[in-house]
């Protein structure tokens, strides 16, 4: 049995599922659907339900895994890590919503998977709830918890309460991977009294990088390092072996969009981190940016989105950072223009950008901002 949510694409022999979204209404479109060979029509709750009664007969060992930031590396590295020993059926891309992951589990979910690793998101309070009631999981992670959301929930308090809901989720026997380096993540475990794997830099982590065998790895930064040693600690829970932890660990590859390293024409180099952007994971990139040879450093920043009160605040320390970091700094959107004005930072605007033989080019902003276009720009044209 497949399921499909849009009649655009639906195949014969799948069921529509009818979902009422915000500007749309799928069941408007259900007739069109059938037209197209769709043999049925569920409810957003019957698709839920299906999900739930697969994942109770195929019974896999779920693990979710949620945070601000580094959730789909950290997922990724996780089922890395377990497929070495495990059929280990792991959420596409960042399909991170209730809808996505019950259409995983009940499209690709089959009887040989022993382990579901599933990314859990979030863009309401009670969302990360709602899809650990489908998969009830048994294994948690969390990555970090940030300024991501502020917009829509108001206070980092709010955003921690929703965080934690995936610790609410666990039974008694279940475990929770957490990031000991993450202010909020230790604050959020206090009240978890169940087992709990620390994971980090700090001392008080039990699994640190000095705790395991040396391994290279190709990812670039300090957070993919941390979300490494998650993956680490998820292989531990589940019974592998440091050496062959370490070994999968060491063949993880950057993902476009994510602190990726591209050889440019004209010997430039981009490093595309356009996938999302806030506070801390901008700070991350910059890092990154300053420990790499350049010619020059270029940062081309677009706007961070949904910090709410912080949003002023957030830009105008960004653009001081960077500019003790970047030789040029290229400000693109209203947020970042006004921080530039406001800091007296100078700046040469995206139009005016020349780049020259040894140049090093981070690209970052919020998914909203379509930053992935000027990366493409850069790599065609060379400015």
């Amino acid at each position: 049995m497949r399921v499909n949510q849009d009649s655009r694409t639906i195949k014969k022999g799948e069921w529509f599922v009818a979902i009422k979204g915000g500007n749309f209404d799928g069941h408007e479109f259900i007739v069109e659907a059938l037209k197209k060979g769709a043999v049925g029509v569920l409810e957003i709750n019957e698709l839920y339900e299906l999900a739930r009664r697969k994942l109770a007969k195929i019974n896999p060992k779920v693990i979710a895994v949620t945070g601000s930031y580094g959730k789909t590396t950290t997922k990724e590295a996780v089922y890395k890590v377990l497929s070495k020993k495990y059929s280990v059926l792991r959420t596409q891309g960042n399909l991170n919503t209730p809808l996505g992951v019950a259409m995983e589990v009940v499209n690709n979910l089959k009887s040989h998977h022993r382990v579901l690793v599933a990314e859990v998101g979030m863009d309401r309070a009670g969302e990360i709830r709602e899809t650990c009631s489908i998969i009830l999981p048994r294994i948690a992670v969390i990555t970090a918890i940030g300024e991501m959301h502020l917009e829509k929930l108001g206070t980092l308090e709010k955003i921690r309460r929703a965080k934690a809901e995936i610790l609410e989720s666990l039974p008694k026997n279940g475990i929770a991977v957490l990031n000991s380096d993450d202010p909020s993540v230790v604050r959020v475990a206090e009240v978890f009294g169940g087992k709990k794997v620390w994971y980090g830099f700090s001392k008080n982590s039990q699994v640190r990088l000095d705790t395991l065998p040396k391994f290279r790895i190709k990812l670039l930064g300090k957070a993919s390092i941390s979300n490494a040693l998650a993956a680490a600690a998820v292989g531990r829970v589940m019974g592998l072996p440091d050496s062959g932890i370490v070994k999968s660990l060491s063949g993880l590859r950057p993902k476009k969009g994510r602190l990726f390293l591209i050889k440019g024409r004209k010997g430039i180099t981009v490093i595309d981190d356009t996938y999302n952007a806030g506070p801390r994971s901008v700070a991350n990139a910059l890092e990154v940016l300053r420990s790499l040879p350049a010619k020059r450093r270029i940062a081309v920043f677009g706007d961070m989105l949904e910090l709410g009160r912080l949003e002023k605040q957030a830009h105008e320390r960004i653009v001081s950072d960077a500019a003790r970091v970047v030789d040029i700094f290229v400000p693109v959107g209203e947020r970042m223009n006004r921080a530039v004005s406001k800091t007296g930072v100078s700046f040469v605007p995206i139009d005016l950008l020349s780049l020259e033989v040894g140049d090093l080019v981070l690209v970052k902003g919020s998914r909203g901002m379509r930053m992935e276009e000027i990366v493409d720009d850069i790599l065609k044209n060379a400015y």
